[in-house]
């Protein structure tokens, strides 16, 4: 008896058709929330993956310390995801009334602003601060290890509870230097159409720092406010808003001029200084 060829039948052919459309669509219906939020779960799967390794180099302080902007742009994420896209708070000028992703105002007197933690992390005693506290159990990603600022307290010394800072044209009730700016102010994820090249959260030098805000002033070209650390060779560690992180090599001296513990350094306008310009062209987009 002869045997037909079968031919294949039609609704495999549908079936496989079906599934290639519906992956075609499945490609096409990422948005940039979706992205941002995928990025932001990789990145905390690798600060998770990286406090095991960093155990075992004790002198690995830059490490330490990515791992921490890590962590932190982590939470960043994760409190847009549950805040419907909306960025947490961050004003110039932030004062106990005022929401702030962190509040207190470091210096080196005796304020108890310095050593305060549970304004980094306690949001129940501090409603207006510590938003990111439900996604941390320790402060301690808020303090980069090769800073070794204190304050004197009734004659003792006690280190301070942070030194990282945020881009002041990003989150809630964010605001430009100058006021009117031809730059982007972002209070939500998807107004960020490079989140690569904008830096979300650095490192401060401990004679800068004071409120959780970084000042950059991309309307006026050349212009130091507020001055980044210099801790690890001379490069300071930067957080992304896409999640990665980087050491940046500081190449101006006017930039890291020396460290004098106890005083404070001020804005400088410096001509030529291509520090101030990578700041600020990473610090927000043109409009």
């Amino acid at each position: 008896m002869k045997t037909e060829k079968r031919s294949r039948p039609e609704s495999l052919e549908m079936t496989k058709s079906l599934r290639l459309s519906r992956c075609r669509n499945a490609q096409a219906a990422f948005s940039l929330l979706e992205l941002t939020v995928i990025l932001g779960t990789l990145s905390c799967l690798l600060a998770v993956l990286a406090v095991g390794f960093a155990g075992s180099d004790s002198h690995s302080k830059t490490f330490q310390c990515m791992n921490n902007l890590r962590q932190l742009s982590c939470a960043w994420n994760m409190y847009t995801e549950d805040n419907r896209g909306f960025l947490v708070y961050n004003p110039t000028l932030a004062s106990g009334s005022t929401p702030a992703w962190v509040s207190g105002w470091l210096d080196y007197s005796a304020s108890p602003d310095n050593t305060n933690t549970d304004l980094l992390i306690n949001h129940a005693k501090y409603p207006n601060s510590a938003f990111f506290g439900p996604y941390f159990k320790s402060a301690d990603v808020f303090k980069c290890p090769a800073d070794k600022s204190v304050v004197s307290i009734r004659g003792q010394q006690f280190p301070r509870v942070r030194s990282v800072s945020m881009n002041n044209f990003i989150g809630t009730s964010a605001s430009s230097f100058t006021g009117n700016t031809k730059y982007r102010i972002y209070s939500r994820v998807e107004q960020i159409k490079s989140p690569a090249k904008l830096f979300l959260i650095l490192d401060e030098r401990e004679d800068s720092i004071n409120e959780g805000c970084f000042l950059t002033d991309a309307d006026t070209r050349f212009r130091v406010l507020d001055f980044p650390a210099n801790y690890h060779d001379g490069a300071g560690n930067l957080a992304f808003v896409d999640g990665h992180s980087e050491v940046h090599k500081w190449q101006d001296s006017r930039t890291t001029p020396p460290l004098i513990p106890g005083t404070f350094v001020h804005t400088v306008d410096a001509a030529g200084d291509v520090d101030a310009d990578w700041l600020d062209q990473h610090a927000s987009e043109q409009k």
